[in-house]
């Protein structure tokens, strides 16, 4: 189940890829836990700090590009009461959104505004995050 956070993060870049073009990323991700009753701050950073640096570090193509050239993401993950720190499971909402830079300007052109309710996935704070192209998440 872990996988399934990569599996729709992956779902919605390879989604838009063909319309995009794929491209490397220059990623900003929240975890909001103000809406969990026994908040594991701890946790909540070391999962903030694995998932910014799965999105940025991670090559999803083979191209080179420039820190102006990645799109500009941002994603907020909003945890809810559902949410076991303990059994490692995460429950809440995400809105991700990307900005595709316009080439030679220095303006961004929106691409993706999107709002998932149910947005529920487990992590196992300390273990790696690994992208495996064309792996499908059950």
């Amino acid at each position: 189940m872990k996988k399934y956070i990569f599996g729709v993060l992956s779902f919605v870049f390879l989604s838009f890829s063909s319309q995009v073009f794929a491209q490397e990323f220059r990623c900003n991700i929240i975890v909001n836990d103000s809406r969990v009753e026994a908040q594991n701050k701890q946790i909540v950073g070391q999962l903030t700090k694995a998932l910014t640096k799965f999105m940025n570090t991670t090559q999803w193509t083979e191209d080179r590009y420039e820190e102006w050239e990645r799109i500009e993401c941002n994603i907020l993950i909003t945890l809810d009461k559902n949410t076991d720190f303990a059994q490692g499971v995460y429950s809440g909402d995400a809105q991700i959104q990307y900005n595709r830079p316009v080439f030679g300007t220095a303006y961004t052109s929106p691409i993706l505004n999107y709002f998932d309710k149910n947005f529920d996935f487990s992590y196992t704070p300390s273990e790696p995050l690994i992208y495996i192209p064309n792996c499908q998440v059950s």
